[in-house]
């Protein structure tokens, strides 16, 4: 290296110039050449990165739109209450009329099979054959054990495919005339693939008929592959299964499709093991870049590959051209340099060479010597400043001359003048010594003047002395008035409501710390602004608490509800003991939570005492509703007409639609007491959701589902829990429609702290505060005419708070809704089996089998009840005594004995309690064997009395079946005790 530099250095300066001029051009050319080849090869991946990273989401936007398609219109068909009769029938023939009719609907569909329960094939629609089963890697038995639509892609063998038919059974082999590159599948090897969907079939108990099986066969189908080339231009996807590809729009270099061409090895590695992979592959002289991604089964295996790729040539074109544009641009700029460095070259080198021979002659000591310039001052050309210069050096030589012998003659002159100054300097010094014998008498003067100083600082000593006492008891009050200071400020700041210092119109001068951080601001942002203004109040100037304080100079309280509203009392004092000041100090405290404490106090009071009222009704409606319920029953067990019997059902219909009637204003009375048993809370939010999912879908409403899958199973009572939810999705779905068609309803499920907390929000029109308060008010509805009864929040408010829960709302106009219930997690103890009783027709032959010669007496003040009983137990084998009054059934049983005592509990006179216990003190023996009945079960008193007796107990209005077997259960006790 440092041999160059040294061969350089002694070069000319027309040699160095032109190495200059070559380096300037061929350096930034050569750079600029690979920086380009660099930005637009990083460029052109990146861009076909992302054109094939959207067409592979495209791809598979294609690929799973089929099997959505294929889910939405079976979940129709498995609605359909025709499909799941045929299933139960087994139908054949009915069900490959109705595959051939969906066929017609969805031509794409290859595969159509109906299977039963156990997944054996039903019906086929390409062929005859049934009777075999169909798993698909446990694709079917999960659809019909969940209960919900599966999804997968699959490989078909073989043998599926003979059973569907011979036109299926071929789709593995590759057609003749292909090209030496495409392979036929191995033998043995399926490489049949297809997007299957199994629909399960359900009835209406949700308890599983079969499935609906439909497949999409992905072989020679290049419907994917079209669609993602017709929406990207440019793109090629293929479709593989096991390496071997089945669907594709690529073409090679001969103009044929790559459809039955292989993967390469490194990337069907890479697939088999379930990984991303992007990769440059050949196929007949073309080069593609691709992305492959695997396709899966249901067991999660991997089975082939979807990929989208790009051709590299028709990519990188630019760059080519872009190439031979910069060689190009290089060879010109050479050229051109070399040109102008000759002619730079001798444009300065022939200047210097004269300079140079001046300036030889200038060193031989010829001090005339100069070099012949052009004198244009404005020229800048730096060999002619040069020369000018050069010229401008020889002129200032001979002026500095001239100015050396001037100079030596100033120097004599100087010299004569200083002479003359030191004489003068002689004379001032004796004037001087004159001067300093006046300033000794003056300094005597000046200490006489420091005595008497002396003396004046002895008195201001002590004068000091004194204020520092005076100025050590100020600080002592200072230090004590600042510790009460402090203490009443720690008071002022530690108080948790809002304290206010403001001035006459209401503008703040100083504010408790609770305040600013409440409001999370500085005293400096909050001095200057108006109090109200903080708390949403808006307070006319004549009604302003603080001013009237400080006119009247005494205190002012009101109360003041916002516009959000939140209740809030104001207390103004006006300052006093100075009559310029216009000040007062503002209390402020929330009492929101109060109010809203007090109102629930009242509704709780309000719904006790309906319920009181609710109970009395219904009490008067079960004597006549039992007659009509079971007189109905027992009149459609004859053998009456046809004609004559639909009216006594639909007469039986209307009792039961009455007698629900009175169980939800019961529930609504908080009196029943609910069937517990331990239940999933996610369950049955599921089950309220999907008894409403169709609708809503129709209405355009979007459910979220948010549920925390860990939460407990509590007691509660499944059919009213499901009743308060389904209440509550059904008055979001009016609160959405309301605001227009379309919106969001989210159900979200939490435990914490021992309580379940599950929230209905809604994207509806809200309410108000006024509205929201009344919410729970029986018969309270924002409804029209017909459309709600004001019951439905009621009941739901009465069963939550039976369940030991709470449900509440949270609402703003125009925003929407939340409703939350909460319910207590009650844990799991161990209970006696309840006893299990048969029902319907064996249930009453049992009976009459143990009832035949015993003997019953009923008690009750309705003739219609007392009617019923009499003939129901006489049809079941019974001898039976009747009695119309408690005083009446304690004569024949001192005078009878009796198996079996029906008695109601309210009656005039004695009553039922009065009969037990009167029946307690004669006959303690046949206090076992009463039945009491009752239509009045909201009452305290009759709750106690029922808990206390232990007897069986019957709630009117009641069927024949409840009668039968409540009889049953208590011969049946009899006679084990015997």
């Amino acid at each position: 290296m440092r041999s160059i530099i040294e061969f350089f250095a002694n070069r000319t300066m027309g040699f160095k110039l032109i190495v200059v001029f070559l380096l300037v051009i061929l350096i930034p050319m050569t750079l600029l050449a690979y920086m380009s080849y660099r930005v637009i090869d990083s460029r052109l991946m990146k861009d076909a990165d992302e054109r094939i990273g959207f067409g592979l989401k495209s791809a598979w936007t294609e690929y799973y739109v089929r099997g959505e398609q294929m889910r939405y219109g079976m979940l129709q068909a498995a609605s359909m209450e025709e499909i799941k009769g045929a299933i139960k029938r087994r139908d054949s023939r009915y069900l490959k009329q109705m595959m051939t009719r969906w066929k017609q609907m969805r031509p794409y569909v290859d595969i159509w099979e109906v299977t039963d329960e156990n997944g054996d094939v039903i019906a086929r629609l390409n062929s005859d054959q049934t009777g075999d089963r169909l798993e698909f890697n446990g694709m079917v038995f999960a659809a019909i054990d969940n209960g919900e639509p599966k999804i997968s892609t699959e490989l078909l063998g073989k043998d599926l495919l003979r059973r569907e038919g011979k036109v299926l059974s071929e789709l593995n082999a590759v057609p003749d005339g292909n090209g030496p590159e495409k392979q036929t599948p191995a033998s043995g090897e399926s490489s049949v693939m297809a997007l299957m969907v199994v629909t399960p079939v359900m009835d209406d108990g949700h308890r599983p008929l079969g499935s609906i099986i439909t497949g999409d066969i992905l072989n020679n189908d290049n419907y994917i592959p079209d669609t993602v080339a017709y929406r990207n231009q440019g793109l090629f996807t293929t479709v593989s299964v096991d390496g071997l590809r089945i669907a594709s729009n690529v073409i090679d270099g001969n103009g044929e499709n790559a459809r039955w061409t292989r993967l390469d090895g490194e990337d069907l590695y890479r697939i088999k093991n379930a990984k991303f992979s992007k990769s440059e592959w050949s196929l007949s002289g073309m080069t593609y870049i691709s992305i492959f991604e695997p396709i899966k089964d249901f067991k999660g295996r991997v089975i082939g590959s979807l990929d989208v790729g790009i051709s590299k040539e028709k990519v990188w074109a630019l760059q080519r051209e872009n190439q031979w544009v910069i060689a190009l641009i290089t060879v010109v700029g050479l050229s051109v340099s070399l040109l102008v460095a000759f002619i730079s070259t001798y444009r300065i080198t022939r200047p210097l060479k004269a300079l140079k021979e001046k300036l030889g002659a200038f060193a031989g000591g010829d001090m005339d010597a100069r070099v012949e310039v052009s004198e244009d001052p404005d020229s800048k050309d730096e060999i002619r400043s040069l020369a000018r210069t050069f010229n401008h050096m020889m002129d200032e030589v001979g002026r500095r001359e001239e100015d050396k012998q001037r100079y030596l003659r100033e120097t004599e002159e100087r010299s004569r003048e200083v002479i003359a100054l030191n004489d003068e300097l002689k004379k001032t010094n004796e004037e001087l010594e004159v001067a300093y014998e006046e300033t000794q008498s003056q300094t005597e003067e000046l200490h006489a003047i420091n005595e008497e100083l002396k003396l004046l600082n002895e008195d201001l000593d002590r004068k000091n002395a004194e204020l520092k006492k005076a100025n050590l008891i100020i600080t002592l009050e200072e230090e004590e008035l600042k510790r009460a200071k402090n203490k009443l400020r720690l008071i002022y700041d530690s108080i948790r409501d809002y304290i206010l210092l403001v001035d006459y119109d209401s503008r703040i001068l100083e504010a408790n710390r609770y305040f600013f951080e409440k409001f999370r601001m500085n005293e400096p942002d909050a001095v200057g602004k108006n109090a109200y203004s903080f708390f949403g109040m808006e307070v006319q100037a004549r009604a302003c608490p603080v001013r009237k304080a400080i006119d009247s100079m005494s205190p002012v309280e009101i109360e003041k509800t916002t516009p959000d509203g939140k209740v809030f009392t104001l207390h103004a004092f006006p300052l006093l003991g100075d009559e310029a000041s216009r000040n007062a100090v503002v209390y402020i405290r929330d009492i929101t939570e109060q109010r809203l404490l007090a109102h629930r106090l009242i509704q709780s009071d309000k719904l006790s005492s309906l319920g009181e009222l609710v109970s009395g009704v219904a009490h008067e409606l079960n004597n006549p509703l039992t007659g009509i319920m079971c007189f109905s029953e027992l009149l459609m067990e004859h053998n009456i007409g046809d004609d004559v019997k639909s009216k006594i059902a639909k007469i039986n219909d209307a009792s039961l639609r009455c007698k629900k009637i009175i169980d939800n204003l019961l529930t609504f009375a908080r009196w029943k007491r609910p069937e517990k048993r331990f239940e999933d809370v996610n369950k049955i939010v599921k089950q309220s959701l999907d008894l409403r999912g169709y609708q809503l879908r129709m209405d355009n409403i979007e459910v979220v589902l948010d549920l925390d899958e860990s939460i407990p199973q509590t007691m509660l009572d499944e059919n009213q829990i499901h009743q308060v939810f389904l209440n509550l999705i059904n008055n979001a779905r009016d609160a959405v429609l309301e605001k227009g068609r379309g919106g969001t309803i989210k159900i979200s499920s939490r435990h914490s702290s021992g309580r379940i907390i599950v929230k209905f929000d809604d994207s509806g029109i809200g309410m108000s505060q006024h509205v929201a308060n009344r919410i729970f008010d029986p018969f309270f509805t924002t409804k029209g005419v017909g459309r709600g009864t004001g019951l439905g929040l009621s009941i739901s408010y009465g069963i939550v708070n039976e369940h030991g829960g709470n449900i509440y709302a949270s609402s703003a106009p125009g925003i929407g809704t939340t409703f939350v219930v909460e319910l207590p997690v009650v844990e799991r103890a161990d209970a006696e089996e309840e006893e299990k009783v048969n029902s319907g027709v064996a249930a009453s032959e049992r009976l009459k089998a143990m009832a035949k010669g015993r003997r019953a007496l009923v008690v009750d003040d309705e003739a219609i009840v007392l009617d019923l009983l009499c003939y129901t137990l006489n049809d079941t084998g019974f001898l039976v005594d009747r009695s119309v009054s408690g005083e009446d059934a304690l004569v024949k049983l001192k005078e009878n004995s009796y198996d079996l005592i029906i008695s109601d509990i309210k009656m005039p006179g004695l009553g039922g309690i009065g009969f037990y216990r009167e029946v307690a003190s004669i006959r303690p023996e046949a206090i076992k064997k009463i039945i009491f009945i009752s239509g009045d079960s909201v009452n305290r008193e009759t709750r106690e009395f029922l808990s206390e007796a232990g007897n069986l107990s019957l709630k009117k209005p009641f069927t024949v079946d409840q009668l039968n077997k409540i009889v049953s259960r208590l011969i049946t006790q009899e006679t084990a005790a015997e």
